[in-house]
């Protein structure tokens, strides 16, 4: 087990793929659950942005899959910003690009960086899943507010290091929980 300390010191670190990958996703999900591509199988993904995304988004990398314990899958990405682009604002535009691709029940975890200030980054989960209404089955998202995070090595990270503490002491991460999972940790 990371350990609390740990994540701490992993989030409170200068932003890089390889660290987070090892000290936060292997260390809290383990391998079993954590499938961290090598360069030969990593996906740039930045030919599929349509205009108005690449007004916002330098590259796009598709790094690895993370399998929760009710088998949802989440995509891993880490999602390079135009120099302009602020880590701190824009948060539903920046991930225009990845909500287009989800389908119900999908989800992602993805790191948006600044190539230029690797001090600050931010870490959200987007997650879209089915519902059923009175029209009919509709797409529901995630609250893009809810589920980011302003992490690095000029901000405090108490409160992902605290969710990301929770999600290594639990016996099972769901993405979505049913009502007889109560001991389950959701991640939306």
């Amino acid at each position: 087990m990371a350990g609390k300390d740990h994540i701490k010191a992993s989030f409170d670190q200068i932003y890089e793929l390889g660290k987070f990958s090892k000290n936060i996703l292997i260390e809290i999900f383990g391998t079993n659950k954590a499938d961290i591509f090598g360069k030969d199988r990593q996906e740039d993904e930045s030919n599929k942005l349509s205009a108005s995304e690449k007004k916002v988004i330098q590259k796009v990398l598709y790094y690895g899959n993370l399998t929760l314990d009710d088998s949802s899958t989440l995509k891993l990405y880490e999602i390079t910003l135009k120099t302009k682009v602020r880590i701190e604002q824009s948060k539903v535009a920046i991930q225009q690009y990845v909500r287009k691709n989800l389908l119900s029940g999908e989800g992602a975890l993805v790191n948006f960086i600044n190539p230029d200030d690797k001090n600050t980054w931010r870490l959200t989960l987007v997650a879209c899943d089915a519902v059923l209404t009175e029209k009919g089955i509709t797409n529901k998202k995630l609250n893009a507010k809810r589920y980011t995070f302003i992490v690095g090595a000029s901000e405090q990270n108490k409160t992902i290091t605290d969710r990301f503490a929770e999600l290594e002491k639990a016996s099972k991460i769901v993405l979505y929980p049913s009502e007889n999972e109560k001991n389950a940790i959701s991640l939306s």
